[in-house]
């Protein structure tokens, strides 16, 4: 049965558009959403690149999950089936739709925005608050920053992606969806296998292939995304978010998490609440 999806033309959201905004073949607009709403499944007519501002939501994209935080910044393919679930607090987006003439142009260089992918280290987050504060300038320059700031994080999707699925064999998603269900406990090779039906060996090779990464690389990273919200959403202290999350102390959490995102949890936890004072 074909999916049942809503879709949606350019200009079209959600939330509630605050400001939009025309430059070189893209629509830049900023939109706020309520807390705790429930996105359906849909697609976007146009590809589009999305900054995450404020709040956190969970999304299913192109068989993939997961925990968008601000900071994030999330690449959609035209046409891509994604759905969303927002937490608690209010959330607020900056998306970048690409025309498909410019889009055009972009791919007659490089592959870009043609696969669902998210970029989540610090320096594209930094880049990614300077593109939202050019956005809200209005001086003859800040066209030509805007569309440097996005080629730059469209080059560096492309250098990183988090995901390959071309040929992905059916069992990867059920390898993947146990890690999202099981991340906070920690899952062996041995037990990953059987969720999948696969023998270790094939599944690590296979995993690694299409992710990039090992299993315990990806169960790193799922740990850093539910820490990443939950800092920004709550004060619950360190110890009680590293031990929610999976990792084995607070020491432990500290280190992997600067590692990941180049600040401390403290740091970040006082500097993305809002995307504007990082």
């Amino acid at each position: 049965m074909p999916l049942v999806t809503e879709h949606l033309a350019p200009g079209q959201f959600f939330g509630r558009l605050a400001t939009r905004r025309q430059v070189g073949g893209m629509a830049l607009s900023e939109s706020a959403y309520a807390p705790s709403l429930v996105i359906p499944l849909h697609d976007h007519e146009l590809a589009s690149v999305c900054v995450v501002l404020e709040g956190c939501y969970d999304e299913t994209a192109g068989g993939q999950k997961r925990v968008c935080t601000p900071g994030m910044v999330v690449f959609h393919p035209e046409g891509e089936h994604h759905a969303d679930v927002h937490h608690g607090a209010a959330v607020r987006l900056l998306s970048i739709e690409v025309s498909r003439s410019k889009l055009a142009a972009l791919q007659a260089a490089a592959p870009v925005l043609a696969e669902s992918a998210h970029l989540a280290d610090a320096e594209s987050s930094r880049t990614a608050a300077r593109l939202a504060r050019e956005f809200r300038s209005d001086d003859e320059a800040s066209a030509l920053a805007i569309e440097s700031l996005l080629l730059e994080l469209l080059v560096r999707s492309q250098r990183g992606r988090p995901f390959d699925e071309g040929g992905a064999p059916p069992w990867l998603a059920r390898a993947r969806e146990f890690l999202h269900a099981h991340y906070a406990r920690g899952v062996g090779l041995q037990e990953l296998a059987d969720a999948a039906g696969v023998h270790p060996a094939h599944l690590a090779r296979v995993f690694r292939r299409h992710h990039r990464c090992t299993p315990g690389a990806y169960v790193r990273q799922l740990r850093i995304e539910a820490a990443r919200c939950q800092l920004v959403e709550g004060l619950a202290p360190l110890s009680e978010i590293a031990q929610s999350a999976g990792f084995a102390d607070q020491s432990h959490f500290s280190r992997l998490f600067r590692a990941a995102t180049g600040v401390t949890p403290t740091r970040y936890r006082r500097l993305r609440g809002r995307l504007d004072e990082a």
